[in-house]
């Protein structure tokens, strides 16, 4: 079954593209901004401790010149040397030696020891001096720390204190800093790369394939049932792809097996309509076109005459003193006359011709392309032809032989309409009767005028019985509109 063409919905596909894509953008946002957060987190993490480490490893080298100087209680070189270490090493902003009591033993910050303050945090510097242990501290203690302090115990001899040092985080941080910016800058294109990489995987693998799918499911909605798909996986995407073709199939063969079978009914029921109607125009009993057929065709035949100027001649045939047939022979044997004459008129006349069982024992027959002499002379010899056969029976009947009465009329010549035509043959009819049988009558106008035989029907009287016997025949006197 070919596919026509057909339209298919705009954009039909790009809704969901539009939407994977969004969905992945987000979750490749989502992951990466989770894992730049924690890496950011570990980051400072990392950049803290090694800023401790930085200042303590500073803090155990600068220490151990300055107990030397406080083992030999000499605090004036102490004090020397704290403000010289101070200013020579290098980010090192304060340095200050306290005692196990808090006494400030030696400080580089020259206006925190005349106030006498260490010049460092004082919870801090309790806490170091309640534990003696090492401290340290980020000021601020919140977002970036600016500076690290760092409280360091110390001991030699019998002389003990906590060594406290501020250190600038500056030029530690900075690596970290540049480092964090080139992690978030590759993690940008990772994360632009992956959506990349997660969109086209996803098109290959899902949206395709089922932009596909969805295709071929609106053309087997519009019944294009040929269509089939391409794709042939051995994931669910494959099997319902193979589901897909498989139906498509069966629906395939199954409108096929409709159609066929429509095609065979139509035809069976075009058969049994012209049979049925070929039963409805046909007599039963004789086998000849029934009156119901002949009425259809005259009117046919008379249009045609009309548009194009054709002669028609109607012959109405007559068996003579058949009711007495009937009641002598019975009605098997007039039945089995009548088809015996049908059968004598329908071989004798031409194919072209159309004979049919009027009514009773009459019968009409219509020669198309006939003048009303030829239709005279065919009417002859089948009344002679009849007249001839030897017929079971007919010795019984009046003149000891079965005979015809015939009646003729032509178009136009005669009558204007069908119905004129056979009223017109009817009293032609009629004056074969009254003529004494077994014989042709030819139309005249004379048969139905004022000077027509008493036996006849005139004008006048015929009109008064039917009020319509003169319409659409042509009679003297009369005028045919």
């Amino acid at each position: 079954m070919a596919a026509a063409p057909h339209k298919r919905p705009a954009g039909f596909g790009a809704s969901l593209r539009k939407r994977v894509g969004v969905f992945v953008l987000l979750f490749v946002a989502l992951a990466f901004g989770s894992a730049g957060f924690i890496a950011q987190r570990m980051l400072r993490a990392s950049s803290r401790n090694c800023c401790v480490n930085h200042a303590q490893s500073t803090l155990q080298a600068l220490a151990v010149p300055i107990l030397l100087d406080l083992s030999n209680d000499d605090r004036e070189e102490a004090q020397r040397l704290s403000t010289n270490l101070t200013a020579e090493t290098e980010h090192l902003l304060r340095l200050t030696l306290l005692a196990p009591d808090g006494e400030i033993l030696a400080s580089s910050d020259v206006e925190a020891r005349a106030l006498g303050a260490s010049g460092f945090d004082e919870a801090f510097v309790n806490e170091a001096l309640r534990t003696g242990s090492i401290q340290y501290r980020f000021d601020p203690p919140n977002g970036t720390p600016e500076f690290v302090d760092l409280a360091f115990p110390v001991s030699r001899r019998n002389h003990k204190g906590i060594l406290l040092g501020r250190f600038d985080l500056e030029h530690v941080g900075a690596p970290f800093e540049s480092l964090r910016h080139a992690f978030f800058g590759w993690a940008a294109l990772a994360a632009v790369l992956s959506w990349i990489a997660a969109v086209a995987l996803l098109n290959c693998l899902v949206l395709r394939p089922v932009s596909i799918l969805a295709r071929m499911a609106h053309d087997l909605e519009i019944q294009h049932f040929d269509v089939r798909s391409p794709i042939h996986r051995s994931d669910e995407i494959g099997a319902l792809s193979s589901s897909l073709n498989a139906m498509a199939c069966r629906l395939e063969e199954h409108t096929e097996d409709l159609q066929s079978a429509v095609r065979t009914r139509t035809s069976q029921l075009l058969v049994a309509n012209r049979e049925l109607r070929r039963i409805a125009n046909t007599d039963a009993l004789t086998g000849l076109r029934n009156r119901r057929y002949f009425e259809e065709i005259l009117a046919l035949e008379v249009r045609r005459a009309e548009r194009h100027p054709r002669n028609i001649v109607l012959c109405m045939f007559d068996i003579d003193h058949f009711k007495t047939f009937n009641d002598t022979q019975g009605h098997q044997a007039g039945d089995a006359v009548l088809r015996q004459v049908a059968d004598l008129l329908r071989r004798n006349l031409r194919a072209v011709d159309i004979i049919t069982r009027y009514g009773g024992e009459e019968f009409i027959a219509l020669l198309l392309d006939t003048t009303a002499d030829e239709g005279r002379v065919t009417a002859e010899k089948l009344c002679r032809l009849v007249r001839e056969t030897s017929i079971q029976g007919e010795e019984l009947q009046p003149g000891g032989r079965l005979t015809l009465s015939i009646g003729v009329a032509a178009f136009p010549e005669n009558a204007t309409t069908g119905d004129a035509l056979v009223r017109a043959a009817d009293v032609a009819l009629y004056a074969a009767k009254r003529g004494g049988r077994n014989r042709v009558v030819a139309f005249d106008p004379t048969l139905v005028g004022p000077d027509a035989s008493g036996d006849l029907p005139t004008c006048s009287s015929r009109a008064q019985e039917t009020g319509e016997f003169v319409a659409g025949l042509r009679v003297p006197g009369t005028h045919v509109a």
